[in-house]
């Protein structure tokens, strides 16, 4: 791989994660964009949240829980990517990054995800996601900030 394609890639990797909780966001009157926030995704990819002991789920699976709780107490959402951190070999790539989120427009709290990225057909698609909430104890790390 030549330095042009690295760039490339990783320029196109930088906008995938960076855009990717566009469609994973809603207000009293406006709806998530599930469709966008699945296409991000492998047909198979597995998420793993940060509740313990670690579950797999599917994209279809934690969306429809998204829907229950975008429908509950949870009246609005925003999650954007601050930092990130990417490790790349050929059509490999593994990312961690770190994303602030807003709940319900006052809360907000912070995570950094882990992302395993597959490059096929020349787009870069997630194959599995994994994060944990950061904490006062845990916090973002300053790289990724």
């Amino acid at each position: 791989m030549d330095k042009s394609d690295k760039n490339g890639d990783e320029q196109a990797i930088r906008a995938l994660i960076s855009t990717h909780f566009q469609g994973l966001k809603w207000t009293p009157t406006t709806r998530a964009d599930w469709a966008t926030f699945a296409s991000d995704f492998l047909s198979d990819a597995s998420l793993y949240p940060a509740a313990r002991p670690a579950q797999a789920k599917t994209v279809d699976a934690f969306i429809e829980r998204m829907k229950g709780v975008a429908q509950g107490a949870l009246r609005s959402f925003e999650e954007r990517t601050l930092g990130m951190q990417i490790l790349l070999f050929g059509n490999v790539a593994v990312v961690l990054a770190a994303s602030k989120m807003v709940e319900n427009g006052t809360e907000v709290n912070h995570d950094v995800s882990g992302y395993l990225l597959v490059k096929d057909g020349g787009k870069w698609r997630i194959a599995a996601h994994a994060w944990d909430h950061a904490s006062e104890q845990m916090p973002v790390p300053e790289h990724l900030r």
